[in-house]
């Protein structure tokens, strides 16, 4: 009878133990299905990480652009009114033409007279 009892206990724990580690192997099968499927979504953000990045140092070049732009307009403004000073006298007259420091005006003009603005 003894004999029957740990045979018992033994097909009993050899069952145990098979349900246990087909339990274990599907937990282990899903856990790679998990990892699997989180790669390829962490793929899909790579891609768009990259694509933000690229379009940033898009967005930075053409601030750097606009702004050089916006400081040569500024730049020009002391030109622009100095033409508008020398457009308000008669052409005729004017000899030569400088911009000193660049805000003064200074025209001289064909009688020897010198104007500055």
């Amino acid at each position: 009878m003894f004999k029957y009892v740990l045979l018992a206990a033994l097909l009993l724990s050899v069952g145990t133990l098979s349900v246990v580690g087909l339990s274990a192997r599907g937990q282990l099968d899903a856990r790679r299905a998990l990892i699997t499927q989180r790669r390829a979504e962490l793929q899909a953000l790579r891609d768009f990480d990259e694509e933000v990045h690229t379009y940033q140092r898009k967005k930075n070049a053409l601030q750097t652009r606009i702004d050089l732009i916006n400081k040569l307009k500024l730049n020009q403004t002391a030109a622009a009114e100095g033409i508008a000073k020398v457009s308000a006298l008669d052409a005729a007259t004017i000899e030569s033409a400088a911009v000193i420091d660049g805000k003064r005006l200074v025209v001289n003009l064909s009688s020897g007279a010198r104007i500055e603005r």
